[in-house]
């Protein structure tokens, strides 16, 4: 479309998360801290959505949209040893995990 900037392609990650609402605590202070670990690597979560239970179940479920300039910069995040030292955090609070890899896609605004 004449007139609007072209929007430079980027790998998108969503995930899918299930996680143990009573270490919802736990899973937070994981996510900030990977989070952090992620933006010095040029990734960003962009967005989180929150779904409860639809009964008072022992789990919830949290999606994440997040930005990476690359899939090496997905890599090298994936193997800093920073985030991997972690891990036991992440294996505690996450029953399961789904990740869809993309790209952006067109703009409907």
């Amino acid at each position: 479309m004449e007139g609007r900037p072209q929007r430079r392609r980027h790998m998108i990650v969503v995930a899918i998360l299930k996680v143990r609402r009573d270490l919802a605590e736990q899973f937070r202070d994981y996510e900030r801290r990977v989070a952090a670990i992620m933006r010095k690597h040029g990734g960003d979560i962009e967005h989180t959505v929150v779904v409860p239970a639809a009964d008072d179940g022992d789990t919830f479920q949290e999606i994440h949209v997040m930005r990476f300039p690359s899939q090496e910069v997905f890599m090298a995040y994936q193997a800093d040893p920073d985030r991997r030292a972690l891990e036991s955090l992440r294996q505690a609070a996450i029953v399961e995990t789904q990740v869809f890899v993309g790209e952006d896609g067109p703009d409907y605004r």
